[in-house]
């Protein structure tokens, strides 16, 4: 019959005073057992053990965390194979149970058990570019593993354009002097600090699901709670959803943009939560000291709520079939750099669509659109990009706040694979130029 405390931990994992943990072994075996076999096992021929041992390993890998650490208080030989005692030798089932972290050491933590008990409500998390619904312009977080702190970190992702923006290196376009043409060459990189941080003294709160920082006085705080996803057949045109219908998703939930007073949405049950979307909280708190024309709550001052959902990796990477998939990172003028996810839907099919905005086409609207990439209208001779492939496209323009949008006639000028530029052919206004790059987002999760 099993006791009080294996019934309060049926996991196995046993919580540390240093916030890590540990598996726990309610049963050992007597020290006369041979570690290859239980003694409730008869006696069986050697190969026969090595034989099962392999299978056992094979079961093992294929665990999740809480089942490998239930496995680990069986019995001593089971313990030894999950974690071995030997603090040199690897525990690669726990580097498993991590692997989407893609580490080939668990710095700085001791073993890969400790990395997985400290971060393993947190691993989600990892990996992704998510979008915000912040009105108008949104912008994107990446979620990264920090080698030095030993935490998930998510980090706004930021495009500059090096040197002057006010247009000082333009040059006539060789086809025509009267378009003028201007290098490109973004530097994309994370805005230290991170917005938010999750280790091993992150604690997600059991009362509301939300993961939240200590309490300080003076200083501005966010805190992270999951969504859940909104059934497809009850989505109604009428309302906003998140991510927006130009991003492809296979889960949606309702686009919440703010909250006052704590009256934001009910926190979905953890069961209930999915992957590809969360909430971000940001409030601050002075102390109680109040401020003037700013609402108050018990907890400080309730400032906003933002919506964040994950553009899946496959709809960013390129293959053969879909050489402009991507996260791109286009040059708007006054606008500066904003990001661009190219949508290739079908090998013959792009539609840009944009994760960052401005106030005249916000995120999630389309900014270009290219019907048949194989429709190409001709073959550059220009000097700026000769022999690259130019192909008929149309783009979108807009009056402030997205009022008046209207579609005009574009071409795509394929400079390289990471590489295009976009003539607008505005009438009766001059055409224009812009210049477009592509995000090397792997670069940015791995280093």
């Amino acid at each position: 019959m099993a006791s009080s405390d294996e019934k309060a931990n049926p996991t196995g994992i046993q919580s540390c005073p240093n916030g890590s943990y540990e598996t726990v072994t309610p049963h050992p075996l007597p020290s006369s057992c041979p570690p290859s076999q239980s003694p409730d096992l008869p006696h069986v021929p050697a190969q026969i053990l090595i034989n099962f041992s392999e299978v056992v390993q094979l079961i093992f890998q294929n665990l999740d965390g809480i089942s490998l650490a239930r496995c680990s208080a069986v019995c001593s030989h089971w313990r030894e194979l999950i974690d071995p005692s030997d603090p040199s030798a690897p525990d690669y089932l726990w580097a498993r149970q991590a692997s989407s972290l893609r580490l080939k050491s668990p710095t700085p933590y001791a073993r890969f058990h400790d990395l997985y008990a400290s971060l393993r409500d947190h691993l989600w998390l990892h990996g992704k570019i998510w979008m915000s619904n912040r009105s108008w312009t949104g912008y994107i977080l990446l979620s990264t593993y920090n080698l030095e702190t030993g935490a998930i970190d998510l980090t706004n992702v930021v495009a500059t354009r090096p040197g002057s923006n006010d247009g000082e290196d333009s040059v006539p376009w060789s086809r025509n002097e009267s378009i003028f043409v201007s290098s490109f060459d973004p530097q994309v990189s994370l805005w230290a600090p991170p917005l938010l941080s999750f280790d091993k003294d992150t604690v997600l709160d059991p009362n509301d699901n939300e993961i939240k920082p200590p309490t300080r006085e003076r200083l501005s705080y966010c805190s992270l709670f999951r969504a859940s996803a909104v059934p497809p057949e009850v989505q109604l045109s009428s309302k906003k959803y998140w991510p927006p219908p130009h991003i492809p998703a296979t889960e949606r939930t309702d686009d919440v943009l703010s909250c006052v007073n704590g009256s934001h949405e009910n926190k979905p049950a953890h069961t209930d939560a999915i992957d590809s979307v969360f909430r971000i909280r940001k409030w601050v708190v002075f102390g109680g000291a109040p401020v003037p024309s700013v609402a108050m709550s018990r907890n400080g001052i309730d400032n906003q709520v933002e919506t964040f959902a994950t553009i899946r990796e496959e709809h960013y990477t390129p293959d053969n079939d879909h050489p402009y998939r991507g996260i791109w990172v286009g040059d708007y003028n006054s606008h500066g750099c904003e990001f661009i996810l190219f949508h290739q839907e079908t090998p013959t099919k792009l539609k840009a669509v944009k994760i960052t905005g401005d106030l005249n086409v916000p995120c999630g609207e389309i900014t270009f659109v290219v019907d048949d990439l194989k429709a190409v209208t001709r073959i550059a001779d220009e000097r700026e990009w000769p022999g690259a492939k130019v192909i008929s496209a149309k783009a979108q323009i807009a009056s402030h706040q997205f009022e008046s949008s209207e579609i005009i006639d574009a071409e795509m000028i394929c400079v390289g694979p990471d590489d295009i530029a976009l003539l607008w052919h505005f009438s009766p206004l001059s055409s224009h130029i812009s210049r477009f790059r592509r995000v090397d987002i792997e670069g940015l999760i791995w280093t």
